[in-house]
């Protein structure tokens, strides 16, 4: 009676949510009896795992990949929790069951999606790194419902049906791309030229205005064209918004200038002569206001070529001395090798030569002379006495 109840209670979990369900009904049915019976009686350990399962489908973006088992998940789960506080265990342990099993149904859903769907998904890939989402955001969300629609079919076991849809729709995430690229590169520079036109810009600046016109359709032709060319759709965007910004300040000048009085006139010269100045002063070029607004434009130029010049040199030279010193080391080290070398060399030298250098030594008799006579004296003077003593005996004897 007990396994007839919880039997009927997982089918009732599995049947009773939304109206488009699961392939394999049955069998999930049967996996979370399975799982039941190997939670045991702890209803309070089966819930935390419920739980933590939760927290595992919502980290895994089931509610994407697997809508309708991530319903599901979600109603099991709030059983389990109402079943916990009313004690309610059986219940709460065969809710807690379902939740374990609905999760691994739904990775596996994700993996097979992913698999069934992959251009679809690689698609949303790109649309995400050129942030869709933000920049259209209600085309993107109609888009990703379409999709979370097509992965719901093979939820229901309706994968043919997924298949012959899904063409259509990435040619919708194909358009939502190429709009994209558009609002980001394009849309600037056309609202810039609108609102030059807005303030008659083709009538104060026609020229200037043409020119940004044509940029700007240039822009928007080749990004419509070529979308996935990021960098050039880029560049393109960002010079077409530059003309179209300068269409619309040129013709403002313009528009002042066609109201001037003579005096008036003066004074716009007299402002623009300022700015040179201004430009010329921060710059260190001195005062060039004795010359025409050309020549003062031509001198400044020529002043900061010169210092930019200037610095280029003092940077090579730094450079140059920057790389001496981290070559000294090395210099310094072969420098002594080559010492160490020479004076191997000059020892060697005179270790052959060495008889010819002692040969001085031979006549130092010659150079103790002096000793040899002052031992001579000595001994002459020692032997006087003797001598005048034989001296005092002599008259003794012949007496």
């Amino acid at each position: 009676m007990l396994r007839f109840t919880t039997l009927l209670l997982a089918a009732l979990l599995f049947t009773g949510c939304a109206a488009k369900q699961l392939a394999n009904q049955e069998t999930l049915t049967a996996l979370a009896t399975a799982k039941a019976n190997e939670l045991g009686s702890d209803s309070e350990r089966a819930l935390e795992e419920a739980q933590a399962a939760y927290q595992t489908a919502v980290a895994e973006e089931l509610a994407f990949f697997a809508p309708l088992t991530m319903q599901q998940l979600e109603e099991a789960l709030k059983t389990a929790q109402e079943a916990e506080l009313k004690s309610e265990n059986d219940t709460s342990i065969q809710a807690s069951a379902r939740v374990l099993t609905l999760l691994d149904n739904g990775l596996k859903n994700k993996t097979t999606a992913k698999q069934l769907l992959a251009p679809l998904f690689q698609q949303k890939a790109t649309l995400n790194e050129i942030r869709a989402e933000n920049v259209l955001p209600k085309a993107y969300r109609d888009n990703m419902d379409d999709l979370r629609d097509l992965v719901s079919l093979i939820e229901a076991g309706e994968s043919n049906k997924a298949l012959e849809k899904s063409p259509g729709l990435l040619e919708d995430l194909q358009e939502l791309e190429r709009d994209t690229m558009l609002a980001i590169h394009w849309q600037p520079a056309a609202d810039t030229l609108d609102k030059a036109e807005d303030e008659d810009a083709d009538d104060h600046a026609p020229q200037t205005f043409v020119q940004a016109e044509e940029q700007t359709e240039e822009a928007e032709r080749f990004i419509s064209k070529n979308y996935s060319d990021r960098a050039q759709s880029e560049a393109l965007g960002r010079s077409a918004l530059t003309a179209a910004q300068h269409a619309l300040y040129i013709a403002r000048e313009a528009r002042k200038l066609q109201k001037l009085t003579a005096d008036g006139a003066e004074q716009a010269a007299l402002n623009h002569e300022d700015m040179l100045h201004q430009i010329a002063t921060a710059a260190g070029a001195g005062d060039n206001r004795n010359m025409a607004f050309k020549d003062q434009t031509l001198a400044l130029i020529q002043f900061i070529q010169e210092q930019q010049q200037s610095h280029i040199s003092a940077v090579r030279q730094q450079t140059a001395i920057t790389e001496t010193v981290v070559e000294e080391p090395a210099s310094e080290e072969a420098a002594v090798e080559e010492a160490a070398a020479v004076e191997e060399a000059a020892a060697e030298e005179a270790a052959v030569e060495e008889p010819a250098v002692e040969e001085p030594a031979v006549e130092e008799p010659a150079v103790e002379e002096p000793a040899v006579e002052e031992a001579a004296v000595e001994e002459a003077a020692v032997e006087e006495p003797a001598a005048e003593e034989a001296t005092a005996e002599e008259p003794t004897k012949s007496n």
